[in-house]
């Protein structure tokens, strides 16, 4: 393992951005691997639950890795926008300015986005809009539900009585999306949020993939099982979009016994080990690859052209 060191900096306009840098305490040279941006969850500062983002950056520093964990603007220690800019775009913005600054200081020219839950949502959106942007580590993001999934769900759910009983008393999933298909059927209005089934959502999640696929982006997915959610099986994020070539750039990992937020150490220590060997086997390509010039504002240009769908959202990332 190589010795670290580890600083805390103020970056952007007005120093208003808080990041915390871990890195080799003698770089061999810039530019050799890429270095790892790890985003917040929600409104969870740079630390991550139980720490385990500073453990996972120290960790990747060790190995010789730049690993950068900074808060969005009002989250953490980073001040609060003072713009007009949309929460969505403003955290995408916030990412530019981060990847800028650490070009700018260190010469660093290739990125990967780190990111778990919302974290993985605005790493996904982001890379598809940025070139420097060569890698993206998805926890847990937000995938659609297939036929597979819905089978594992309502499996699951037929042999607990406490699902009888919310059916019965008209609540529960299988209860809202009976309701939400009579409605349609009739021509009412769905008056419920849509979840990432809705097929306008389906839509911008499509889009953002596909954005990450033209931009050559490598993709590590890591999945859980352990808390009713999202994903029941590993080809799930394969599934969701038939369409697009996913596969080539793809390693999907799903962890049956872990929950959302990896709240045991055993399991903390399995992704941290998945994240090594992922980054270490994984062959990033160069920056501008056949890609031209970058273009960091894409992502955000992007986001603005499906404005109806994140208006629905009150403007969060899905």
């Amino acid at each position: 393992m190589t010795p670290i060191r580890e600083n805390v900096y103020a970056v952007g306009a007005g120093n208003s951005l808080v990041a915390a840098v871990a890195e080799p305490a003698r770089k061999a040279g810039a530019g050799e691997a890429p270095a790892i941006v790890i985003l917040n969850t929600g409104i969870v500062h740079r630390v991550g639950h139980q720490r385990k983002f500073v453990v996972l950056a120290r960790l990747l520093a060790a190995r010789g890795l730049t690993v950068v964990r900074f808060d969005f603007a009002g989250i953490g220690d980073s001040d609060a926008r003072q713009d007009d800019l949309p929460p969505l775009e403003g955290c995408l913005d916030d990412i530019r300015v981060v990847l800028d600054w650490l070009e700018t200081t260190r010469g660093l020219r290739r990125f990967v986005l780190l990111g778990l839950c919302s974290g993985a949502d605005h790493a996904i959106i982001y890379a598809g809009g940025d070139p420097r942007v060569v890698g993206a580590v998805l926890l847990d993001p937000m995938i659609p539900s297939t036929s597979r999934y819905l089978l594992h769900y309502f499996a699951r759910r037929l042999v607990r009585p406490s699902s009888w009983l919310n059916f019965v008393t008209g609540h529960g999933r299988l209860y809202a999306l009976i309701r939400k298909r009579l409605m349609k059927t009739k021509g009412g209005e769905d008056l419920d949020a849509p979840m990432a089934d809705d097929e306008r959502v389906r839509e911008f999640l499509n889009g953002v993939y596909a954005r990450a696929v033209d931009n050559n982006v490598q993709l590590l997915a890591v999945l859980t099982g352990a808390t009713d959610g999202r994903q029941s099986y590993r080809e799930q994020i394969l599934d969701a979009f038939p369409e697009l070539p996913l596969g080539p750039l793809l390693r999907a990992e799903f962890l049956r016994d872990c929950d959302h937020l990896f709240l045991f150490e055993c399991d903390r220590e399995r992704l941290n080990a998945i994240v090594v060997d992922w980054i270490e086997t994984t062959s990033f390509r160069d920056a501008e690859d056949g890609l031209g010039k970058p273009v960091p504002s894409q992502a955000a240009t992007f986001v603005k052209s499906m404005a109806g769908t994140i208006a629905m959202f009150g403007g969060q990332v899905i």
